[in-house]
């Protein structure tokens, strides 16, 4: 339980998405090296001993393996997220954790700030 250890989200949720995008890297590599096995098991061609194949497998499954397989763009979360911290509302429970990422969301989210409000001062 988060409040019992004391720990804050930001402690925390760094080494919680390493952990995923470590196991769903994971997954991705050994997806396409069954494909690759598979594919290459049916080539009547290859005269290669099976430790080659599987070798030559387990290399370019590492090449190729990249974790994106389960990530998707999340429009409806952008826009939420992205409202939260144009109206200054930020719930804390999305939140940047690289440096990049983080003066990247105060620098354009001050734009959208000043930009929102001059929209809200024209509505009366």
């Amino acid at each position: 339980d988060i409040w019992a250890t004391g720990q804050s989200i930001e402690e925390i949720r760094p080494a919680a998405q390493v952990q995923h995008f470590q196991r769903v890297w994971e997954l991705d590599r050994q997806r396409i090296y069954h494909e690759t096995l598979r594919e290459s098991l049916k080539d009547p061609h290859y005269r290669g001993s099976a430790g080659a194949l599987r070798l030559a497998a387990f290399d370019y499954s590492i090449a190729q393996a990249s974790g994106a397989v389960g990530c998707e763009l999340n429009g409806v979360s952008a826009t939420w997220f992205w409202f939260t911290v144009m109206t200054t509302i930020g719930y804390g429970n999305h939140a940047p954790v690289t440096d990049g990422g983080r003066t990247m969301i105060f620098t354009l989210g001050f734009m959208s700030v000043i930009l929102f409000g001059a929209v809200l001062s024209q509505a009366g």
